[in-house]
């Protein structure tokens, strides 16, 4: 498969198109500054709240009660995927499709019908949710505090499904920053509150179970808000209103992609939640969710290139698509490959922060950590097929996902519990980032990578080198968060250093800019005219 891959890549790269930084005007490199900008800000502060409500979650419950509570969590994002039925992924591309045309009444339709179908679909699976609950916990997991959780976890769904439709439908008019808001910070900071409130308050598992709920309602409420302030014909039902064509076809193409990929993501959880205790379902979800820190610098830009790969792949502009594919690909990979150095230095250190215990999860940490800077560096392939209408190909890539990851974990959980879940997530996560490169490579004739990847990869391997001698010579008598808060901050400023001598491309400048133009822009202060 490597020596498929390198072959396609060498064949792709001699293809004859104009020049790379000629093709990509100064347009496409300001739309996806400012909306990976805004993107990337919002989802670092959201993924920075997401983490800290982990770590209060993990130190206020415990292993045992964080385990139950994360298992719950999973059982209610599998099913919630069910209920919207890869509905926000069809509202993003025809939202977008019908915006760049200047057909307001065919977004709208677009919009309030994908809202309909998610709600109420999600309306019926949450009261089978609410019913199954104690089978659930008792019959298949063995775990009867999470009936509990489950019950009420399951009447965040419906609510959930129009708060993910809607601001969905807002990124289809290329606007990311409601989304922002929605998702990555006003549900976050809410859910974050609520937890400390309800569980201080004597609430324990049932109380954080609340919180989630609570949270959610409140957000659905100001995404609709959003949608409504900005495109307020989505609401506005007309007489003989008619079908949007396609639709529903590329959403049902979708859905199993989108659950075969969020099972993906869970299936170590359940199958672990299965055999092995609730602690070791704490711990693993701990280092999980920490390595996957990487995959919202990926989303964020993902967001604003969706849109843009699908309009320019339907104009068949496919030099400049080539030529974003591989800048999106180079800022993606340059602050995912700093996390990912980090991990693999600290990594007891870092798990040390969720509390007493949780350090046993410092290994499938590097090993999951390995596997999402795979799925940084083969960039975003995956929204390409996706938007290049490769719909029967996502489906037989995310089903093949699915039966390696599900048969992987049922093989390596029950002898090696945590280590063999990192395994098998990780394997599953290479394979399938391994496998889309090859199949944009030869279908497209396109691939993501430039002179400025690997400079970037040389740049991060001597700054680890560089902070690794530090950490030998001047070794720390203090350990764990401690060691974490002295050596982090100085391999990220040889990082940052190292990058910054190494010389900055064209484009780098740009979108640097760009970015500071807007921060002068919200401080009120004007960049002076020259």
């Amino acid at each position: 498969m490597l020596r498929y891959l390198v072959t396609m890549l060498r064949k792709s790269s001699h293809i004859e198109r104009p020049n790379e930084e000629a093709i990509l005007c100064q347009g496409d490199l300001t739309r996806t500054a400012k909306g990976a900008g805004v993107n990337f800000v919002g989802k670092i502060i959201g993924g920075l709240l997401h983490f800290t409500y982990l770590v209060i979650a993990a130190r206020m419950l415990g292993d045992e009660a964080f385990g139950i509570f994360m298992l719950a969590l999973t059982v209610a994002a599998v099913t919630g995927a069910l209920g919207r039925a890869g509905l926000e992924m069809a509202v993003i591309k025809f939202v977008s499709k019908f915006f760049e045309s200047a057909d307001e009444e065919a977004a709208a339709v677009a919009i309030r019908k994908s809202l309909k179908i998610a709600a109420g679909a999600s309306m019926v699976l949450a009261v089978a949710l609410f019913f199954l609950s104690y089978p659930l916990a008792t019959k298949v997991f063995d775990k009867q505090m999470l009936s509990d959780v489950l019950r009420i976890l399951a009447i965040s769904l419906p609510f959930n499904a129009v708060m993910i439709i809607s601001l969905a439908a807002t990124q289809g008019f290329q606007v990311m920053k409601y989304s922002v808001y929605g998702q990555n910070l006003i549900q976050p900071f809410l859910n974050t509150i609520l937890l400390v409130l309800l569980v201080f308050g004597g609430f324990g598992l049932r109380g954080a179970a609340f919180a989630q709920v609570i949270s959610i309602v409140i957000t659905c409420m100001i995404s609709c808000y959003f949608l409504v302030s900005m495109f307020p014909r989505a609401v506005r039902f007309s007489e003989g209103e008619s079908h949007v064509p396609g639709l529903l076809k590329y959403s049902f193409a979708l859905a199993p992609v989108v659950l075969f990929n969020l099972m993906l993501m869970w299936t170590d959880t359940l199958v672990l939640g299965y055999y092995k205790s609730s602690a070791e379902v704490g711990i693993y979800n701990s280092a999980m969710r920490t390595a996957m820190i990487n995959t919202l610098i990926v989303s964020s830009f993902s967001a604003i290139f969706a849109p843009m790969a699908s309009d320019l792949h339907g104009r068949a502009e496919m030099g400049r698509l080539d030529a974003l594919f591989k800048v999106v690909t180079k800022w993606t990979y340059s602050l995912s490959f700093a996390l990912f150095l980090l991990i693999i230095l600290l990594p007891a250190e870092i798990m040390s922060i969720f509390g007493e215990g949780f350090e046993s999860g410092a290994n499938a940490l590097v090993v999951l950590a390995i596997a999402q800077i795979v799925n940084t560096g083969t960039g975003v392939s995956g929204v390409i097929l996706v938007m290049a209408e490769k719909e029967r190909l996502m489906f037989y890539n995310a089903l093949g996902a699915f039966l390696l990851n599900a048969c992987l974990n049922y093989i390596l959980i029950p002898p090696f519990g945590i280590a063999g879940a990192a395994c098998a997530t990780a394997g599953t996560i290479i394979a399938v980032n391994i496998i889309m490169l090859a199949q944009v490579v030869w279908l497209l004739k396109i691939h993501p990578y430039s002179k400025g990847f690997f400079k970037i990869t040389i740049c991060g391997i001597s700054a680890y080198g560089a902070t690794l001698m530090i950490m030998t010579l001047w070794p720390l008598s203090v350990k764990g968060i401690y060691s974490l808060i002295i050596y982090a901050p100085v391999f990220l400023a040889i990082y940052a250093v190292s990058i910054v001598f190494s010389g900055l491309d064209s484009e780098d400048r740009l979108i640097l800019d760009a970015v500071k133009q807007r921060l002068s822009r919200a401080s009120g202060i004007e960049e002076p005219q020259s």
